[in-house]
């Protein structure tokens, strides 16, 4: 019994130091280089839960606006960059293809805008142009989210709608003022709705944030009422 019961220790003490010759072994078979990659997979990995997380927490926010002023663009650039709010589309009043073009030129400047440039106020006197291109170059990584990034639909209320002197197209002088003169240096270019009022209320918001008279809102309840 005495050989045995000193058999049976060995076999116990075999087992424990196989079991650690695999585990070393195990954790011996990858390289620095391979760690490095499984720590990236796995921060990705908790990044796109607490990304995912934060969409379900974000108000789902439409506002409908109007640019005969300042207030109802800088808003637009707030609510386009709080990290709580989950903007997901502008209802332009009355909404001539001006007034799309310059919601869509906050909107791709605020959203696609590196995020280590983002707020930061520039002290140069260069162009415009050239100001815009410091902003939007950055690194890799800043490029492959800029690439990913979505701006939200822009609706119009009446798309074909003109101006008394047929110029301006309902904005503001101080919008594509030039910035050293005080503006906001945007083009006044024309651009088409995405959707209409009625679609982009369809999509269930939350709060809808009213800068103008709430001639959208209004279109999308007429239609649901006829609908029903």
């Amino acid at each position: 019994q005495i050989p045995r019961m000193g058999l049976g220790l060995s076999c116990r003490e075999c087992r424990r130091r196989s079991s650690l010759s695999s585990s070393s072994s195990s954790t011996a078979k990858y390289s620095n280089k391979e760690k490095k990659k499984i720590k990236k997979k796995k921060k990705k990995k908790e990044k796109n839960v607490c990304t995912t997380e934060q969409k379900r927490n974000k108000v789902r926010v439409i506002a409908e606006l109007e640019t005969g002023d300042p207030d109802d663009v800088l808003t637009l650039a707030w609510l386009a960059g709080h990290p709580g709010v989950d903007l997901i589309g502008v209802c332009m009043v009355p909404g001539t293809p001006e007034q799309v073009s310059i919601c869509h030129q906050v909107l791709s400047r605020v959203l696609k805008a590196p995020k280590n440039r983002y707020n930061q106020h520039s002290n140069d006197d260069g162009d415009d142009d050239n100001e815009e291109k410091k902003m939007m170059s950055s690194s890799g990584q800043d490029d492959e989210a800029m690439a990913k990034t979505t701006i939200p639909p822009i609706a119009s209320v009446n798309p074909l709608h003109t101006t008394k002197s047929g110029k301006g197209g309902c904005v503001s002088p101080w919008h594509v003022r030039d910035k050293d003169r005080g503006g906001l240096g945007l083009k006044l270019t024309r651009r088409a709705p995405d959707m209409s009022p009625e679609e982009l209320y369809a999509m269930q918001p939350d709060i809808v944030i009213t800068g103008s008279p709430p001639k959208g809102i209004a279109a999308a309840i007429r239609s649901s009422i006829s609908s029903s």
